[in-house]
């Protein structure tokens, strides 16, 4: 066994920008950051809501500032980009049969949307009886 290292060929700071490949992955990646901020956002509300009223009527006006607005604009858009490039990529990583032949990838793609049209109704008619 030789102790000698690898040879690593060193990586320039901006690699992944060279080809669009590469930058739509790490673009796609980072939408990760939005959906971690959208959990803080959550949490800070569900801390607000248990607080009571008054602390859940401040935490409505904070987030209708017009900055957060934006925010939450963006947010929406990174995650359903990032909602969009997945359910693209699952007929890929997804080996589902039906009666021993494999499903379409478009089937797998409108299954995907469906159960999220679905599942977004029955919150949406939950939250509705609430508001």
């Amino acid at each position: 066994m030789s102790l000698r290292k690898p040879y690593q060929q060193p990586l320039a700071a901006g690699w992944w920008l060279k080809r669009t490949a590469y930058l739509l992955y790490m673009l796609r990646e980072s939408t990760s950051i939005l959906i971690g901020l959208f959990c803080i956002e959550l949490w800070l509300a569900l801390l607000s809501l248990a607080r009571g009223e008054s602390s859940w009527n401040h935490f409505i006006t904070i987030i209708q500032q017009p900055v957060l607005l934006i925010i939450n604009s963006l947010i929406l858009i990174g995650i359903l980009w990032h909602m969009w490039t997945w359910f693209q990529l699952t007929p890929k990583t997804l080996n589902l049969t039906w009666r021993g032949k494999p499903l379409a990838a478009s089937t797998i793609k409108a299954g995907h949307y469906i159960a999220t049209a679905l599942i977004s109704l029955v919150v949406i008619t939950i939250l509705g009886g609430w508001l």
